[in-house]
């Protein structure tokens, strides 16, 4: 998910995600998967340092949680606590989830 989206690779990200995934970010916008892989390109060049990383396993779904922090080149352009769903389904983990919460920890350089 993290290669797909750090190389603006819509077609990476459609192969790993579920038909029915959405995001509810950080700003509160929500996206399908059609809507994703449209505004995947402008993610060329991020990267993603993910922290405090939790499982957990309800059969063939899986919840991973923790903390995430942005960056464009150098600079960290964004932090928040994420939630992510996987499901097993068609022999393949699909990505479906992701809603992100700015944390308090993080204050915009301007």
């Amino acid at each position: 998910m993290v290669n797909a989206l750090s190389n603006g690779d819509s077609a990476a990200f459609k192969k790993i995600a579920g038909t029915d995934y959405l995001d509810i970010n950080a700003n509160g916008t929500m996206m399908t998967l059609i809507s994703m892989l449209a505004d995947i390109p402008n993610y060329k060049g991020f990267s993603v340092s993910f922290s405090e990383k939790s499982q957990r396993v309800y059969e063939n779904f899986v919840l991973r949680n923790g903390r995430a922090k942005f960056y464009a080149g150098n600079q960290q352009v964004g932090e928040v606590f994420y939630t992510q769903g996987w499901i097993y389904r068609e022999k393949r983990w699909q990505f479906v989830h992701w809603q992100g919460t700015t944390t308090k920890d993080f204050v915009p350089v301007k």
